[in-house]
C-alpha cells in the first residue's frame, strides 16, 4: 500500500535501537534495468504491467552472456553480463528492493518482506542486502556481494550502533555464512 511505501521511505536509523540486516533469497530482490534508449532505471522484475505489455522483449533485458572479469587480486575469471550491449540490470536499493517484488505498482502484488518490515521497523534499525540474485555463483559477483554485505553491516554499526542481527531466507542463508567466513572476526 502507499502507507507501507511511505513507512519504508521514512525509516530512520537510531542509536537507541538494535539493528537488523535482511538478506533476501533467490528471486526476492526487485531488479531494475536501464537500456540504451531509456533515460533512467525502470523496475523489470517483477513489473507485472510491463510483462503483460512487452512479454518476451522484457525478458531479453534479463538475459546473460559470459564475459571476462578480474577479481581484486588480479585473477582472471569468467562472469556474466547483460547479453544486450548497453543494458544495465541492478537490484532495487534499500528496503523497497526486498519489501515488494513490484515496488513501483500502486498496490504491489507480492509483499515479500513487507510484513516482517512492518513488525520490526518500530523497534529496530533495518537495512537490506540488495543484490542481483541471478548472478550468484560467479566469483566476481561473490566479491561484489561480499563488499555490499561488509558495507551494509558497517553502516548499520556506524549509524545505529551494535549489535546487528542478521535475518536471512533461502539463498540468503547460503550467502550469509559465506560472507561471514570470508570476513572472519
Amino acid at each position: 500500500s502507499v502507507r507501507d511505501k511511505m513507512m519504508i521511505a521514512e525509516h530512520k536509523v537510531s542509536k537507541e535501537r538494535a539493528s537488523v540486516f535482511i538478506i533476501p533469497g533467490m528471486c526476492s530482490n526487485a531488479l531494475e534495468v536501464k537500456t540504451p534508449t531509456s533515460t533512467d532505471y525502470e523496475v523489470v522484475y517483477l513489473n507485472v504491467p510491463k510483462i503483460l505489455e512487452n512479454g518476451p522483449d522484457l525478458l531479453k533485458e534479463l538475459e546473460f552472456s559470459l564475459a571476462e572479469a578480474k577479481l581484486k587480486n588480479g585473477e582472471a575469471v569468467k562472469t556474466v553480463t547483460a547479453l544486450s550491449p548497453g543494458v544495465d540490470v541492478r537490484a532495487v536499493e534499500g528496503l523497497a528492493g526486498c519489501a515488494f517484488l513490484d515496488p513501483e505498482m500502486e498496490l504491489p502484488l507480492a509483499p515479500l518482506w513487507m510484513p516482517i518490515i512492518k513488525v520490526l521497523s518500530p523497534h529496530f534499525n533495518l537495512s537490506c542486502l540488495n543484490y542481483d540474485w541471478r548472478k550468484w555463483g560467479s566469483l566476481k559477483t561473490a566479491e561484489e556481494v561480499l563488499d555490499l554485505f561488509r558495507n551494509g553491516i558497517e553502516k548499520l554499526v556506524e549509524e545505529g550502533g551494535s549489535p546487528v542481527s542478521i535475518v536471512a531466507h533461502s539463498m540468503g542463508c547460503q550467502i550469509t555464512p559465506w560472507c561471514l567466513a570470508q570476513l572472519g572476526e
